[in-house]
């Protein structure tokens, strides 16, 4: 019984060792948020940073205001990494990038 108990305490250990090792993980860091240039596909850019984004509501234009002609079927796109720190990225309506932005990448 003994033996169990030790057994299934070592099991629970690794368990949780091995479930904490990602929680740190960056899903974006500064240098390949630097390597995002104006022009390169959503698909390009999910290639250099390793993982997709998650689409991201535009906000929706003040009253009376029309978005312009490049602004109108673009997407923005988001990175959040576990410290809080993310990369937000603009694709126009032909998926080329056209705007960045981020805050606290390391």
């Amino acid at each position: 019984m003994r033996y169990r108990v030790a057994g299934c305490c070592l099991l629970l250990g690794f368990l949780l060792l091995a479930l904490g090792c990602d929680a740190g993980k960056s899903i974006i860091t500064k240098a390949e948020y630097d390597q995002l240039t104006p022009g390169i596909s959503y698909s390009q850019a999910v290639s250099l940073i390793g993982a997709e984004g998650k689409e991201a509501a535009l906000p929706a234009p003040p009253a009376g205001v029309q978005l312009p002609p490049e602004a109108q079927g673009s997407k923005v796109y988001r990175w959040t990494n576990s410290d809080k720190s993310f990369a937000q990225v603009g694709f126009d309506k032909d998926g080329k990038l056209m705007t960045k932005s981020e805050e606290g990448l390391k």
